[in-house]
């Protein structure tokens, strides 16, 4: 009994976090889309060629945020250091000219 409702209860969320996001991902949509209506057609020819790969990138960053939440704390915690470590050493990466 007690696992299913761990399964239940396993995703604690904000409503309005949520909401707010959505509305933020709207607008950006929204700003791409009627700022590069010209640009597609110049560049590609295609008017949306822009806002459908802004449209990919939502959904491929809502799959990857599914995935995170999906992840145990437990997972998190003990890869803290190892995952601070991965972060810093990309940021370094960047800042370096000759690869950023």
């Amino acid at each position: 009994m007690k696992l299913s409702l761990a399964r239940v209860n396993r995703f604690h969320f904000d409503p309005l976090l949520l909401w707010v996001s959505v509305c933020l991902l709207l607008i950006g949509f929204v700003m791409v889309s009627s700022a590069s209506l010209h640009l597609g057609v110049k560049m590609t020819g295609d008017s949306l060629y822009y806002p459908v790969r802004q449209l990919m990138h939502i959904g491929l960053g809502l799959i990857l945020g599914g995935c995170v939440a999906a992840t145990p704390m437990r997972v998190w915690e003990e890869n803290g250091p190892k995952l601070f470590m991965a972060g810093l050493m990309l940021l370094i990466i960047v800042l370096i000219p000759v690869w950023g």
